[in-house]
């Protein structure tokens, strides 16, 4: 099963509710990023203590990141990011929450993947 995701009729992505082809046989951490009301915007993947990656909703309001959140294409995009890398930073009201995350994720996934 996969799903298509498009912006203005314009396919861009392709993505499995299971995550990239390349991290099927192993396992994968996940930790989401949640508002005060407990919503959650973002999420952390980790594949070892060295690739992690990270998503993050691109909605900027509580209410909106709630309607639009959607957890299998955030798991699906931090995988990614976890195998290919990114240049991408997230925007600067977020990049503290998201560096914390990561770091946060490292200590875990250390821990795991002994």
């Amino acid at each position: 099963m996969s799903a298509t995701v498009k912006v203005n009729g314009s396919q861009v992505f392709t993505y499995s509710p299971m995550g990239p082809e390349c991290v099927k046989e192993q396992p994968v951490l996940y930790s989401y990023l949640r508002d005060e009301q407990g919503n959650p915007y973002g999420c952390v993947a980790a594949l070892s203590p060295t690739q992690i990656g990270w998503s993050l909703c691109h909605s900027k309001t509580a209410t909106k990141r709630a309607e639009t959140f959607n957890k299998t294409m955030a798991r699906y995009i931090a995988c990614q990011r976890a195998v290919n890398g990114t240049k991408v930073q997230p925007y600067p009201e977020r990049m503290e929450e998201v560096q914390n995350a990561i770091a946060r994720m490292k200590e875990r996934a250390t821990k795991y993947f002994r």
